[in-house]
């Protein structure tokens, strides 16, 4: 056999077209990615429903510049509103739009009411286009899709309630919602907000809310009933509330010795104080005094469906009002009378008893809150007595209860002391509905409690 002989050339491959078809190859996914990739988008913090509630857009530029965006709300008869939103969007023209949110409020824009209105419960189409430039292109980019409008709100109807409140006492109104209410509360105009009880019937809501207007009337002697659907359509009613003065406040003032308001100071603050000064008055007085009101609002403001207690309320044995609710108190130091120190409202009532007297439970109720050292409060418990309404004891030396306790006029809750601000062996006595506080000799009397708090939730209990 003969060997093949292996024939060699000297032949060489030419690899520039290969090269040059590699640089298009990357040169087109490079284009392609920035065609697909860097172009903006809109996000609409809506589902497939809008309403007069405010419309949020959430821009991202994603590496290109936005240079106009084109909004339309597009009926089934080829009517539109076109949102205005070039002026916001050339406010951002210079700036980081990423993450950026455009809120456009629909209350003070009457053409899109009327839009909106027109077309309730109808379908409606949602188009966008917005033109963009990024590395390689300027486009426009294009899309929509579909919505639903309901601009209804809640329907509030047979409205019942005694239409008076005593000063510092406690009202009632009775109505009943359409179905579609998910949140219904009532204003006093004084900064109050109650929210409601509620029954579900199978064609409506019934509800019942007690409310207070604190120490003062109702704002122009009204109040406002509220009610939401889940979308934020809201609907609001008035009625007259008219307020009877059986009471007028006391103006007093109180002359502080600085050795003993010094202790106090330390004893609260942990300090070692010496020298105290006006602003340490304010800081204990004042500031502590806020931060000890805010936190015990936030422990009462809760409303629970059923009501724990009954019967008018039980005051502390054999005790007498040292300290009226409401009661306006102007602070100086002793010797001095021409330097206020401060002002505040004393929201409860003092009882004096014996020293280290038994506090019993006014009614029955749980215990939702047990502090030994409540800053200017000192030893306190706060009692949960159902449908919005709580009772504080504070002062305590001793306190025998915790948190979760259920207790009713025979629990001991502790001892009366002189903890926190406190000078003289006290209980103070404190009446709160939904995070306000109210008048507690109100809730010493049965046929008050009775007219404007048993009566009305045996009705709408249906236990009547």
């Amino acid at each position: 056999m003969s060997a093949k002989k292996r024939v060699f050339t000297n032949k060489k491959v030419n690899y520039l077209p290969r090269a040059f078809i590699t640089i298009l190859l990357i040169v087109f996914l490079y284009v392609s990615y920035i065609f697909i990739f860097h172009k903006p988008s809109l996000n609409f913090e809506i589902k497939n429903v809008i309403s007069l509630n405010e419309f949020v857009i959430s821009i991202f530029e994603k590496n290109s510049r936005i240079k106009n965006i084109d909004i339309r709300l597009i009926s089934k008869d080829k009517n539109f509103y076109k949102f205005n939103i070039d002026s916001l969007i050339a406010n951002h023209e210079l700036q980081e739009l990423n993450d950026k949110k455009l809120k456009l409020i629909f209350n003070n824009d009457e053409e899109a009411i009327s839009f909106l209105k027109k077309n309730d419960g109808e379908k409606i189409i949602l188009k966008y286009e917005i033109s963009y430039e990024n590395l390689f292109f300027d486009r426009i980019l294009i899309n929509e899709f579909d919505l639903n409008v309901d601009v209804s709100p809640p329907k509030i109807f047979d409205v019942r309630t005694d239409g008076y409140v005593y000063l510092g006492g406690i009202g009632y109104v009775a109505f009943k919602t359409s179905k579609d209410a998910k949140n219904t509360y009532l204003e006093n105009g004084n900064g109050g907000i109650f929210k409601s009880l509620e029954i579900k019937k199978n064609d409506y809501i019934d509800h019942l809310i007690f409310f207070t207007c604190s120490n003062i009337p109702c704002k122009q002697n009204k109040i406002k009933i509220i009610s939401e659907d889940m979308l934020g359509n809201k609907v609001q009613i008035s009625r007259k509330i008219k307020t009877i003065k059986n009471k007028k406040w006391s103006n007093i003032k109180i002359f502080l010795d600085k050795g003993m308001i010094t202790d106090k100071y330390n004893e609260i603050f942990n300090s070692n104080l010496d020298d105290f000064t006006k602003e340490d008055f304010l800081k204990l007085n004042k500031e502590e005094r806020l931060i000890n009101e805010t936190y015990i609002n936030s422990v009462t403001s809760k409303i629970s469906a059923k009501k724990l207690f009954d019967g008018k309320f039980k005051s502390l044995a054999n005790s007498k009002v040292s300290s009226e609710y409401s009661e306006l108190r102007t602070y100086y130091f002793k010797n001095d009378d021409s330097t206020i120190l401060d002002k505040q409202y004393h929201w409860g009532i003092d009882l004096s008893s014996v020293k280290n007297d038994n506090v019993y439970s006014a009614n029955r109720g749980q215990v939702v809150l047990v502090e030994k050292t409540l800053g200017i409060y000192g030893g306190v418990v706060i009692i949960d007595h159902g449908i919005g309404f709580y009772t504080l004891y504070s002062h305590l030396d001793t306190i025998n209860v915790n948190k979760g306790d259920n207790v009713d006029k025979q629990t001991s809750l502790g001892t009366t002391g002189t903890s926190g601000f406190a000078f003289g062996d006290h209980l103070h006595f404190g009446v709160f509905l939904q995070g306000t506080p109210v008048d507690p000799i109100e809730f010493l009397d049965k046929k008050y409690l009775g007219i404007k708090i048993f009566d009305p939730y045996l009705k709408f209990k249906g236990e009547d």
